[in-house]
């Protein structure tokens, strides 16, 4: 999967989890909890996007890092909201899968983005000339 692929498909989960929760935002008891999940999936992607917009190897790994936070924090909160009984159907179960299978995904990513930091050679600093 290409960074891009990878981009577009975080993006979606975090429009499919807007749409499945948009309903939950009338109720007083979900209220809250449709936030934090809106919020995890929406900086899910956020963050995975400002990854691949990176200045730095280190500013990659860390926005990874935050990336796959995000997504396991999506996880909960889809979960949390389908065995409580407020989200039903197969869309959630869908998601559900969606956010476990982006964890992974952003895991490898921070895991092997990680391993290459500490092997690789610090790069020679270049002086500029005024």
């Amino acid at each position: 999967m290409t960074p891009q692929q990878l981009q577009e498909r975080t993006l979606t989960f975090a429009v499919d989890v807007g749409r499945l929760i948009e309903p939950l935002f009338d109720s007083a008891v979900t209220r809250e909890h449709a936030a934090q999940l809106s919020d995890a999936s929406a900086s899910t992607a956020s963050n995975y996007r400002a990854a691949c917009n990176a200045k730095s190897h280190a500013d990659f790994t860390a926005k990874v890092g935050i990336a796959l936070e995000e997504a396991d924090e999506s996880h909960h909160w889809l979960t949390f909201l389908k065995k409580s009984g407020r989200l039903a159907g197969t869309e959630p179960d869908r998601l559900i899968q969606e956010a476990l299978e982006l964890s992974k995904i952003l895991g490898a990513s921070a895991r092997t983005a990680k391993r290459r930091r500490d092997t690789d050679p610090p790069r020679p600093r270049v002086r500029r000339r005024k």
